[in-house]
């Protein structure tokens, strides 16, 4: 029985409407009348000793997440005989099943991928929890996208915490027809991977604008998976590709993860800026894993027409050539080759790089120039100046306390200093922070971690034009403002965030976080009026100085690339991280 509208909760919580309910509980907003906000109520309607323990262990499980992807969950109660209560931010915005219905059709390609992204980073980041949480309720209801373009995951009703170690979730089983995989049915273990089917059957919805079918019957064969592209030509092969990949029936023969699942995405979107000119002096890459990205044009999967009489057949066809070209793109991606094993890296591309076991994701930024520097901004950004550089990899997000911990490990680096002034940060042996950025460490830190990791810290020239690019953005998206949808800046999180958490924020060659969350060390000696004096071609910074530059802000400034700041080679401090460049050429030969 649901609740009435005017019920005070707790005490403090007055119920305002029902927003929906199923067969576990109900959702409700509510007012919280402490604090005179808005919140949304969660109901359980299982008040069973079992259900009770389970219920709290992961109420305050999900209390420590932190994600701008997510809602955050403010409070939990038992009340006896009636229900469990999770209590959460209201989000404002519109469902995605409500924006289907006012187009009364597939929504563009083009507007969804974004907002899938930033679901796939939220669910990374559950994924990746210690202990992992799998959500197993992904739908368009499930997803709201807010004024500001941001789209956030809401109903935590049926998420569990994944047991690596029995290779199921702990607790009871729910399904939504359409959006739940086989194994969710009751017929196999469940595991993040179920979450990727669910994400995949959303976005199947949103670009053909009807449901797919349910999963036991794509297992059982009763029916067959179309293809969005089949539905809706408008939709890319790439993207169709990977939708088909991702809803495979077969756990194993699945995406991986959702990691994956936005790498491919991302992969499979276009260019914002074609590639300049290579100047000759650009070297050949040097030898490492071969980045394949999904192109954005693909054959068609069909086989040529035969005289078949089993049209279901047709579409099996189908279906496996574009699942096997998936396949064959992260094996590649995985397992690629060095130098001359595959085609020139182009603007954006991605590779994937291990240092002592841990993987990195590198984007490949190439030979150009641009304009360093702002006229708008401190003097020490002045003058303005063309800077021509050769071509590099860059660490796509910066060096995490995981990566940094494998160096630890292999005693090439100390330990980052401990500190607990701040929420998250770097805690360091902290497993649930092992994806955010590694804080508190000095330049000697840094740059001993790039020795052992045969990299080194970027140039300030390197730095910013993997930032801003050839038509000199002032901030990495390009000239808007920053926001809260955009990266972590002055105003939103108030606090370090995960790495990659603001993927709709991308700089032109895909890098992620270089406006706001951390600031990040540079190779460069700092001089206030080196900018008057810079080479144009690979500059290097000064021969000497007292202090080190510093770029990229942190969360509390605005995010203008063109910033520049310094600090002592031993400082540290709660927001000052760093990532590596690898580059073709040596900027100090």
């Amino acid at each position: 029985m649901t609740l009435a509208t005017g019920v005070i909760l707790h005490n403090r919580y007055r119920i305002v409407k029902l927003v929906g309910q199923g067969g576990f509980g109900a959702v409700y907003r509510g007012w919280d009348t402490a604090l005179d906000r808005p919140v949304a109520v969660k109901e359980n309607f299982d008040t069973g000793p079992q259900a009770q323990r389970q219920f709290e262990r992961e109420a305050k499980l999900l209390a420590g997440l932190r994600h701008p992807n997510l809602p955050v969950v403010i409070d939990h109660f038992i009340l006896p005989g009636q229900g469990q209560y999770l209590v959460m931010d209201f989000v404002e915005g519109k469902s995605l099943t409500t924006l289907l219905s006012e187009r009364g059709g597939p929504l563009d390609e083009a507007e969804v991928l974004p907002w899938m992204r930033q679901i796939c980073a939220a669910l990374t980041h559950l994924h990746t929890h210690t202990p992992p949480i799998v959500h197993r309720d992904i739908k368009p209801d499930n997803i709201i996208i807010t004024d500001d373009g941001r789209a956030v995951l809401v109903d935590f009703g049926i998420s569990k915490v994944y047991d690596p170690n029995k290779g199921t979730t702990i607790g009871a089983k729910a399904v939504t027809p359409g959006y739940s995989p086989p194994e969710q049915y009751g017929r196999g273990r469940t595991d993040p991977r179920t979450d990727v089917y669910a994400l995949g059957a959303t976005l199947y919805t949103l670009l053909t604008g009807q449901p797919p079918p349910d999963g036991p019957d794509l297992a059982s064969g009763a029916d067959v998976l179309t293809p969005p592209r089949e539905i809706n030509p408008a939709v890319s092969a790439a993207t169709s590709a990977v939708v088909v990949a991702a809803m495979m029936p077969n756990i194993s023969q699945r995406l991986d993860s959702t990691a994956t699942f936005e790498r491919l995405l991302a992969a499979g979107r276009p260019a914002r800026h074609a590639p300049p000119p290579t100047p000759a002096s650009a070297l050949p890459m040097a030898p490492a894993p071969a980045p394949i990205t999904l192109p954005p044009t693909l054959p068609s999967a069909n086989p040529p027409a035969v005289n078949r009489s089993v049209p279901v057949l047709d579409k099996l066809l189908g279906v496996a050539a574009l699942v096997a070209l998936v396949a064959l793109a992260l094996w590649a991606w995985q397992f690629g080759g060095g130098a001359g094993s595959g085609p020139e890296p182009q603007t954006g591309d991605i590779r994937i790089v291990k240092r002592g076991g841990v993987v990195v994701e590198q984007v490949y930024v190439p030979a150009g120039s641009f304009m360093m520097g702002s006229e708008d901004g401190e003097e020490n950004e002045r003058p303005v100046h063309e800077v021509t550089l050769d071509a590099y990899w860059i660490d796509r997000t910066e060096v995490t306390n995981a990566q940094y911990a494998a160096c630890v490990a292999a005693k090439a680096c100390s330990p980052p200093e401990s500190s607990s002034s701040y929420i998250r940060g770097s805690h360091y042996d902290n497993p649930a922070h092992a994806d955010y950025p590694v804080t508190q460490v000095t330049w000697y830190n840094a740059t001993a971690y790039a020795e052992w990791a045969g990299g080194r810290l970027p140039t300030e020239a390197q730095w910013e034009y993997a930032a801003r690019g050839p038509e000199s953005f002032e901030f990495p998206w390009g000239n808007g403002a920053s926001s809260c949808r955009l990266a972590n800046t002055s105003g939103c999180v108030r606090d370090i965030s995960q790495t990659g958490a603001y993927p709709d924020g991308a700089s032109w060659v895909g890098a992620l976080d270089m406006a706001g969350n951390v600031s990040e060390w540079t190779n460069d000696w700092y001089d206030s009026g080196y900018y008057a004096r810079s080479l144009a071609v690979n500059p290097s910074g000064p021969g000497s100085g007292e202090t080190k530059a510093l770029r990229g802000g942190s969360w509390s400034d605005d995010g203008r690339v063109a910033y520049r700041y310094f600090h002592e080679e031993q400082f540290v401090y709660r927001d000052v991280g760093f990532r590596l460049v690898d580059p073709l050429s040596d900027p100090d030969s």
